[in-house]
């Protein structure tokens, strides 16, 4: 949908899972460093605070991605 129509909640379809796979992996590599076992809130907490940046502020949400990639 990102690439094709573009409706309105084509960057939450798009960027979303994608930013979400990378939280993802630093929030498991982090545990993995701590000798901690992996929490679910450690990724899906950032990822729901990204998702409205990423649906009504596209610059930042992109931004934020690109940091997150750099995180992972």
């Amino acid at each position: 949908m990102q690439h094709g129509p573009n409706p309105f909640w084509a960057d939450l379809a798009h960027d979303l899972p994608l930013a979400a796979t990378l939280i993802f992996i630093i929030a498991d590599s982090a545990a993995d460093l701590a000798g901690r076992s992996r929490v679910w809130w450690w990724w899906a907490l950032p990822t729901a605070v990204l998702a409205p940046v990423i649906h009504f502020f596209p610059q930042p949400g992109d931004m934020a991605q690109g940091a997150v990639s750099v995180g992972a």
